[in-house]
Order: structure tokens, then C-alpha cells, then sequence
């Protein structure tokens, strides 16, 4: 309450705790911290004296994207199966957006990202260490790592994320060698966990990362490159030499995606009938069996009749219960801040402030990662996803103002 900086930096490190013993209840404990952190931010919009260009005037594009969406998928009441999964949805896309303004009122330097970077990082390899610790280990059999998660996609999805940015502070700190040690000992535990969840959309997304990392990072292609080849040839080891046959046969067979592509089929289906207004938001799972009974089989019909399931693909999901401009308003607010961290590692690049810019792109390519690995799951939700997400409109405000980054590395 005191200080909201400080209040983001523990949020971050909340949002990865829910299922912890002791923390898990009926109220989802991070979001009292998500409400204590919103009243924070409303007290220093009240008392605040020197208060930086309000985010509205600084990222329209992204505010009026968010109200038109939030707007567009509010009015799928009147025609949805389901009124109150549409609220209910509608509610949660709001708190996520609320995340945009709270982290760029209380993140005011590049310490501050550093801290929240710091604490994203701490969350994943605690999640990790969690499921590799508690979990039982299986010599034979798919004994897939869930850690503090309760699934292994969504688990792997951060996993990677936690890696990109633990590498992005161990270049950051160059002049430290215990917390260089600490933030490698981080990325060592992030990168097993993504190997032990056996997640396939966790690799595409350390692909994914790998490659991004390559394109963005043109001042270090080199290593960087290097540093992709080692990661390829750890993840080929480890499934060569380590991994149970279970987990090398589920990476290597794609068996329609464990059912996703009978989802994708309905979603598609979803898609075509109603491009405008789609199913209505949070109705997919309602609504879906309506889009059964079509030509063309479904191997997993089972996943829209006995046990109604997401989409298991964040873009097509919306498109399904939003439609297209529903995703068309969705896509404008995560670009715009994806391309806020960009444009800020490229303000700190012309100051010639490596850390920071350095910083920045481990944002961008985390985000990079996120985003890919939603092809397979149904993240809009991901208090991670949007956490990144926030950092962009933030490290960019920094970025702008020189007096920001007083100890620039």
C-alpha cells in the first residue's frame, strides 16, 4: 500500500504461488494481492504531486483497443447462450487490463523493471523447483512436471519466459558475480523444467525465443547464436540420453496435438458462421456443441460433448467467442505493448545503455516466447502473459527520460 513499485515487484512473485501449499484457497490469493495492489494504485493517482504523462495520453492506441474490446465483448450478452460466463469473462479481460496503467504509474526507473524482472525470474524457478522436488520422478511411464501450475503447457509457456529474462539479468550484471550466479542457477532450473513438462509447445517457444533473440540482438548475433546452438544441443541430449521413451514418443509423434485439432476444427467452424460477433465471450465451451454435427469427422469428439474444453489456441479462441474484430482489438493492445519494449531497447541503444537495453529486449523476446507457445493454449487470462505485457508501456516511458536511469550499466 505504501509503495506500489514495491507492490508490482510482489505480485510478480505472487502470481506463480497459487497452488502452493497453504496459499491455495477459495479466494485465489493472487488475486487479494492484484486487489490491494489496484486500491495502491488509486491512492497514489490521489496523492501523488509529480505524476508522469498519464498512460492514456501516452498509448491511446492501446487504451481505446482495450475499452472497444472490452465494450465489444460486453455486448455479446444479448445474443450469447451463457450471460454469465460473458460477464465473467469480461470482468477478467478488465483486471488484466488494469495491469497496463497500474505497472506504468509505479514503474518509474529501470531499477524497478530490474525488480520485477528479478521477481518474474524467482517465481518460474520456484515453480520449477517445486514440481521437480514434490513431484514423483518416473523412470518409465509420462510423469509430466506441472510445478505450481496444475498443467504442464502453461507451466512450460512461463518456464521459458523465466529462462529469456534470467539470461537478460545475468547480462545486465555484469559487475556482479553472485547475482550472475544466481540468475544462471535460475536459468539452469527453468531450462530443466521445460525439458521435464515434456511440453511440445514449451519447445516451439524456446525455438521461438532463440530465434527472436538472434534477429532482435543485433549487437550480439554471435553469441547469441551460440547461446541457441548449446540450448538445441542440451534439449537433444537430454531426450538422446535421459528422457523415458514416453516423453521422446510424445515429442516426436504429433497425434493431432493430444486432441487440439479436433478443438481447432470446432473453433474454425465457430469462426466461419459467426465472423463478426462469434459465440459470445467465455461461451466457447457452451456453445461449441452447436458446431458438432458438421461434415467432416472428429477423431476427439469427446472434447466437445462429455468434457467441453477451451480451444487450446489464444488467437482462435478469441476470434470464437469474440470474432474478428474482437481478435483485430485483442492483437492492437498486445502488439502495441509488445512494440512499446522494442522501441524502448532501441531508445536505451541510441544512449548507448547496454543494461537497460539489454533489459528491454529480454521482455520483447520473452513476450516473443509467450506468444507463441498460446498457439497451443488458451492463455488470454495468464497474469504472466500480462504482466510482460505491462512492462512494455513502462520500459518504454523509461527509456524516454534520461533522468530515469541514473547508474546505467
Amino acid at each position: 500500500m505504501a509503495d506500489l513499485a514495491a507492490g508490482i515487484v510482489f505480485f510478480a512473485l505472487f502470481t506463480f504461488l497459487d497452488l502452493l501449499p497453504g496459499l491455495s484457497s477459495t479466494v485465489s490469493f493472487t488475486k487479494v494481492a492484484g486487489l490491494v495492489l489496484a486500491v495502491s494504485w488509486l491512492a497514489v493517482l490521489a496523492t501523488q504531486r509529480e505524476q508522469k504523462a498519464s498512460f492514456w495520453s501516452q498509448h491511446p492506441a492501446i487504451c481505446w483497443s482495450a475499452v472497444g474490446f472490452l465494450a465489444w465483448a460486453g455486448f455479446s450478452v444479448v445474443y450469447s447462450d451463457s450471460s454469465m460466463d460473458v460477464v465473467s469473462s469480461v470482468y477478467r479481460y478488465g483486471l488484466n487490463f488494469l495491469l497496463l496503467p497500474i505497472v506504468y504509474t509505479g514503474i518509474r526507473s529501470v531499477t524497478d523493471v530490474r525488480r520485477v524482472i528479478a521477481a518474474f525470474v524467482a517465481g518460474a524457478t520456484i515453480s520449477a523447483a517445486y514440481g521437480i522436488v514434490v513431484q514423483p520422478s518416473a523412470s518409465t511411464g509420462l510423469d509430466r512436471l506441472s510445478g505450481t501450475f496444475g498443467d504442464p503447457n502453461e507451466l512450460a509457456a512461463v518456464l521459458v519466459a523465466g529462462l529469456i529474462l534470467a539470461g537478460g539479468l545475468f547480462a545486465d550484471r555484469r559487475k556482479e558475480p553472485i547475482a550472475r550466479a544466481l540468475f544462471i542457477a535460475g536459468a539452469v532450473a527453468c531450462f530443466l523444467g521445460v525439458m521435464l513438462t515434456v511440453s511440445r509447445g514449451g519447445l516451439i517457444a524456446l525455438g521461438a525465443a532463440m530465434i527472436a533473440a538472434i534477429v532482435l540482438g543485433s549487437g550480439a548475433r554471435a553469441r547469441l547464436a551460440c547461446v541457441a546452438v548449446l540450448t538445441v544441443l542440451a534439449a537433444g541430449v537430454y531426450f538422446a540420453a535421459f528422457a523415458p521413451q514416453t516423453a521422446v514418443d510424445r515429442i516426436s509423434n504429433a497425434d493431432g496435438g493430444s486432441g487440439r485439432t479436433s478443438i481447432w476444427t470446432v473453433a474454425e467452424r465457430v469462426v466461419k458462421s459467426k465472423p463478426l460477433t462469434g459465440v459470445g465471450a467465455g461461451n466457447f465451451q457452451t456453445s461449441s456443441i452447436h458446431f458438432l454435427l458438421q461434415p467432416g469427422a472428429l477423431p476427439r469428439s469427446d472434447l466437445i460433448v462429455d468434457r467441453p474444453s477451451v480451444v487450446h489456441n489464444m488467437y482462435l479462441h478469441v476470434a470464437a467467442e469474440d470474432g474478428i474484430p474482437g481478435l483485430i482489438l485483442f492483437m492492437t493492445v498486445v502488439v502495441g505493448c509488445f512494440w512499446a519494449s522494442v522501441r524502448a531497447a532501441r531508445n536505451f541503444a541510441r544512449r548507448r545503455e547496454r543494461g537497460s537495453e539489454v533489459l528491454a529486449l529480454s521482455i520483447a523476446i520473452a513476450l516473443i516466447a509467450v506468444l507463441a507457445a498460446d498457439f497451443f493454449l488458451s492463455n488470454q487470462f495468464s497474469k504472466q502473459l500480462w504482466l510482460l505485457l505491462a512492462l512494455g508501456p513502462a520500459i518504454l516511458s523509461i527509456s524516454s527520460d534520461p533522468t530515469s536511469n541514473p547508474q546505467p550499466t
